[in-house]
């Protein structure tokens, strides 16, 4: 494996918790609050379930974002070899296909956490 793509691969692992983590600062705030004045937050399992989705789906788009630098880096760095710029433009395509996999899941799991989280209001 490339020397830059395992680092690339490690840095992702290592940054993706904080960057999917700081969706909503100021709720974190009021739980914080909350917490600290005796109360506990209300938190639904839908809402977990929801968040433990959102953060799956936001490790994936790391995992794009991964392979189409690595793309890019391998067909910069190909020199000439049709074979090596076949398999970047290959991964490239492939990773686009799952962007667009990964995007419908979320706006699909998004749609069904508003619809649920506005039928439990409604009761």
């Amino acid at each position: 494996m490339n020397k830059y793509l395992l680092h690339l691969i490690i840095f992702t692992l290592l940054i993706s918790p904080w960057l999917t983590l700081a969706d909503n600062p100021m709720q974190e705030l009021v739980d914080v609050a909350a917490v600290e004045a005796g109360f506990s937050p209300a938190v639904s399992p839908y809402q977990t379930a929801g968040l433990i989705i959102q953060y799956i789906l936001g490790f994936v788009g790391l995992i794009f974002l991964v392979l189409i630098v690595a793309s890019g880096l391998q067909w910069m760095t190909a020199g000439g070899n049709e074979d090596a710029i076949t398999k970047a433009r290959k991964r490239m395509i492939n990773a686009s296909i799952g962007l667009a996999i990964i995007l419908m899941a979320y706006s699909i799991t998004w749609w069904i956490s508003q619809t649920a989280f506005n039928a439990l209001n409604e009761q």
